[in-house]
């Protein structure tokens, strides 16, 4: 059984609680095990404004990613193979984003940084939906295209989830802020439904569009999230000059440690 808390893992010793406690307060601040969530809680979250930059920025990369995932084979097709050919050429571009996605993370995570990053998937995102658009032959360009596209949109996604998930200190807030994020971001694949209609082929000029208009928004709410954590962490930083009360008087002024910091 995984455990939520160091504190609730009894196969943990007693060292290895307080040392990955130590480490989880240092990366994410207080866990406030001891505190349960109440709708005053979820009100507090709600009033971060950099949760809806983020829910922005992920819903607007969920729905072409929703669109690339349900249309995929579709969109192969339309480069000119069959049925089973267009199945069989979206193998290498799933193993293709299965390695990039892996050598992102590592990268990321070695860097400790989330916001270039996430701009470099976008760009290639960008950039291969640009080409889907404006090239129509040959075919072997076209797929080389869907490769960018694909690799783009879902080394994204970890991305952005890691990024804001690691911004929301605290089991009340990482719960109630996740459960918002993935809502809204999922809710992406309704509207996702809708962006390659049978009408439109062979060339799909709308899915299209609406893919780089809503990278274009996700991209410039990237910029302004890192921008709000560049900022927020500024008053942190002079706030941990100015006051020195304990976490449950700084809890009562903004609900954050003012020795923790935002993930950039």
């Amino acid at each position: 059984m995984v455990s939520d808390f160091p504190e609730t893992a009894t196969w943990l010793s007693e060292e290895e609680r307080t040392y990955l406690r130590a480490e989880l307060k240092a990366d994410q601040g207080s866990s406030e095990i001891e505190k349960p969530i109440t709708l005053a809680d979820v009100v507090h979250v709600f009033k971060d404004y950099k949760l809806f930059i983020g829910a922005i920025m992920y819903f607007c990369l969920l729905v072409p990613s929703y669109g690339l995932a349900y249309f995929l084979q579709t969109i192969i097709a339309t480069f000119g193979y069959g049925p089973i050919q267009a199945q069989l050429h979206a193998i290498p571009v799933s193993v293709c984003v299965l390695a990039a996605s892996i050598l992102i993370a590592y990268l990321s995570d070695k860097a400790e940084h989330r916001f270039l990053f996430v701009q470099a998937c976008f760009i290639i995102a960008i950039i291969g939906c640009v080409l889907l658009f404006m090239i129509h032959t040959p075919r072997s360009v076209q797929y080389g295209c869907v490769f960018l596209y694909a690799i783009g949109l879902s080394c994204a996604i970890p991305l952005v989830v890691c990024w804001i998930t690691m911004n929301l200190s605290g089991h009340r807030r990482r719960s109630v802020g996740t459960g918002f994020i993935i809502g809204i971001g999922d809710a992406g694949g309704l509207l996702a439904t809708f962006s390659f209609l049978a009408t439109d082929a062979p060339e799909y000029r709308f899915g299209y569009k609406l893919s780089m208009s809503l990278l274009a928004v996700s991209m410039l709410a990237a910029v302004a999230y890192y921008a709000a954590c560049r900022y927020d962490n500024t008053k942190l930083r002079k706030a941990e000059e100015d006051l020195s009360g304990t976490e449950e008087i700084i809890e009562r002024k903004g609900g954050l440690d003012v020795g923790y910091r935002y993930f950039l």
